[in-house]
């Protein structure tokens, strides 16, 4: 994010100068800013990505002995509660769903596949839109895999997979939608061969997404990543174009988004404990992602702080008072580098982590498939 002035410059002279009290807080409009309302304002909708990850051939929920979280049932109760958000939303599945590792036990493979096929037949029953192939999905080969997605309809995509024998995608290689308020979306898949798999190999992520860049041109692109963090963050970094990274091979969940280069990486928890809504709109033009959900914290933040700084400074002069008022002094440094200078450019998004705990639990259609699984 781009420094705001401002917040440098109390930070750095008010407190030192004895100031009782900063300026106005400069996340305050940004605080204030409603997805839907400013999307309304621009005539614009906006863009609902609802995204799990890892779910690692789970159906049930975690075996927590206390609020347990996940299960297919809870999934598909989180997703009708969330039909009536305004503008357009894809459910989307960034990978590694179908198997727990990526070497199979001969002995439990046949009973494995079974249980891919069904998470399969439950994703598309979800609505899930369009699901990237992850190395786990392959665990079971590539003809396994190729087979389960005709027989299930579930839509699967890869980037940069290709048959070793001919250099073709054995995958759709995107998926590309119009979608009202923010124009030509593209959906990509990729991941990272990290041991031998038979009849595949894995191309460059980045020439792989730059290509499709070149070729689609969107106005936004969602990558479904199966890379790593650090590979998301130099996918980021190296490709200049407005990028939504879901991940799908950490294993932690990231709970407030990263930044890098014209990308924000986002990334739900494992066995489908946990689903993200990504929410965004787009402006007419881009420079870089701003966090509304972010932005209230931060406001929050400041304003808590000028309430302690208004405090500390009625008290009497002591050695404690200015070691306060030192704090206090780097907190708003550091709390202002995140201010925004370029708000009319910066793409509006907001983000939520949603724990599938007893909120979702009422039962319907996938319940016994949830409970056969725990």
């Amino acid at each position: 994010m781009l420094v705001s002035g401002f917040g440098l410059l109390w930070a750095s002279q008010a407190l030192a100068g004895g100031s009782s009290r900063p300026g106005s807080n400069p996340f305050e409009a940004a605080s204030g800013v409603n997805l839907d309302e400013l999307a309304k304002s621009q005539s614009i909708a906006p863009l609902n990505l609802i995204v799990s990850s890892n779910v690692a051939g789970k159906m049930g929920p975690c075996g927590c002995s206390i609020n347990p979280k996940g299960g297919v049932d809870r999934r598909h109760n989180f997703i009708e509660s969330n039909k009536g958000l305004a503008g357009t939303t894809l459910i989307l599945d960034a990978g590694n769903a179908l198997f727990p590792t990526r070497t199979l036990d001969p002995s439990l493979e046949s009973k494995q596949r079974e249980r891919a096929k069904k998470i399969a037949q439950t994703h598309k029953a979800l609505g899930i839109e369009v699901q990237n192939v992850g190395l786990l999905d392959l665990a079971s080969g590539l003809e396994f895999l190729s087979a389960l997605s005709k027989e299930t309809g579930l839509s699967l995509i890869s980037t940069n997979i290709v048959r070793t024998s001919d250099g073709k995608a054995p995958f759709a290689d995107a998926y590309v939608k119009d979608v009202p308020g923010i124009g030509k979306v593209l959906v990509l898949g990729l991941s990272v061969l990290s041991v031998d798999v038979v009849g595949v190999k894995s191309l460059d992520p980045v020439e792989a997404t730059k290509a499709m860049i070149q070729k689609h041109k969107p106005k936004v692109t969602i990558v479904l990543s199966d890379l790593g963090q650090s590979e998301d963050l130099n996918l980021m970094a190296k490709v200049g174009q407005a990028l939504v990274v879901v991940g799908a091979r950490d294993l932690n969940a990231i709970d407030i988004p990263l930044h890098a280069g014209s990308g924000v990486l986002i990334q739900p928890g494992i066995q489908g404990q946990q689903l993200g809504v990504f929410r965004m709109a787009s402006l007419k033009n881009f420079s870089a992602w701003r966090n509304l959900t972010q932005d209230k914290a931060l406001a929050n933040r400041w304003n808590q702080l000028v309430t302690e700084n208004t405090y500390v400074q009625k008290q009497e002069s002591s050695e404690d008072k200015k070691r306060s008022l030192e704090r206090i002094k780097e907190s708003f440094a550091e709390l202002s580098k995140y201010a925004q200078t370029d708000i009319n450019n910066s793409w509006p998004y907001a983000y939520e982590l949603y724990d599938l705990d007893e909120r979702y639990a009422q039962k319907n259609k996938f319940t016994k498939l949830a409970l056969e699984d725990q």
